[in-house]
């Protein structure tokens, strides 16, 4: 596995860890779906999921209002310099596949 992907694991591991004990997603399940790392290793772009859909905008809301806690987390746990700045996304291409699902069970 080569460095970058090592890199984008750990920091989806750590993240996962991160939320489940500091951010209040009371009534969803959140799940970091992919990392990209930027080629200088300072950015790392975090698209995550969440169930029920209805929710992803309270817990966006809830991850970025609490970003620096997060980022501090992140900072602590890693064992690496720079530790990449932390950028949130919700994952569209999850909610596209399900669609896409649906429309091909209907057929």
């Amino acid at each position: 596995m080569r460095r970058m992907e090592r890199v984008n694991e750990l920091i989806r591991r750590e993240l996962g860890a991160i939320i489940a004990k500091e951010i209040d997603v009371t009534g969803s399940i959140v799940t970091f779906t992919r990392v990209e790392l930027s080629d200088d290793l300072n950015y790392a772009d975090i698209y995550f999921s969440v169930i029920p859909d209805e929710k992803s905008g309270d817990v966006f809301a809830e991850i970025n209002k609490n970003i620096f806690d997060i980022q501090q987390g992140l900072n602590k746990r890693l064992r690496m310099r720079p530790v990449p700045k932390v950028r949130f996304y919700i994952d569209e291409e999850e909610e596209e596949a399900r669609k896409i699902d649906e429309l091909l069970k209907r057929v």
